[in-house]
């Protein structure tokens, strides 16, 4: 798949995965695969069928160099915050260990065009966003009804436009994520 990966973390029930794509086929592509051929392999080891994911995979669109940290940090943090270790270095299952060996299944490259991957560059993201935990920092939103009526006035909003101008579907995500705490999923519920 032309998916790049850039972090993950695997945890007992779920896992979490920072990748590159061009588009959402290319997306779903890549989880169909991921989740099939990971269930295949923990099925056959553990002599067992069935799911290992629970859910299908969700998604959020990054849309800025400081929301990707954040989301690498707290992909490899991931086991702290659920108290398996007290240490991201100590969990195996994840791409902390790729970048302090600069080994593994990361796309080095890929991910040289977001931030450095150093080892102590990677530290130093772990240690400041320690915490953070993706709760957007401590800044105020704006009512997502609001920002939406806002916008469709602004750029004359329709459902047809929406889906006949993929340039202009991106620039309401995008602003609408950058001003509102909301998902890809509930803007796509707005738009509809």
């Amino acid at each position: 798949c032309p998916a790049k990966l850039l972090a993950f973390c695997v945890m007992d029930n779920h896992a979490h995965i920072l990748t590159v794509v061009k588009n959402i086929e290319e997306l779903s592509k890549y989880f169909r695969r991921v989740n099939s051929d990971y269930a295949m392999y923990y099925n056959r080891t553990r002599n067992r069928a069935g799911y290992v994911f629970r859910d299908r995979f969700r998604s959020e669109l990054i849309t800025d160099e400081r929301y990707m940290i954040n989301c690498l940090a707290y992909i490899q943090n991931n086991p702290v915050k659920a108290g398996i270790v007290t240490n991201a270095g100590d969990y195996r299952y994840s791409s902390y260990i790729n970048y302090m060996t600069q080994g593994g299944i990361i796309d080095f490259e890929e991910a040289e065009k977001y931030y450095s991957t150093k080892p102590q560059n990677i530290k130093e993201i772990m240690i400041q966003k320690t915490g953070i935990w993706l709760e957007h920092e401590d800044r105020e939103f704006e009512d997502k009804n609001e920002v939406l009526n806002e916008l469709i006035n602004k750029y004359g909003l329709t459902k047809n436009r929406l889906k006949d101008e993929d340039g202009l579907l991106r620039t309401v995500v995008k602003e609408m994520q950058s001003r509102c705490k909301i998902s890809l999923r509930e803007i796509a519920g707005l738009l509809e």
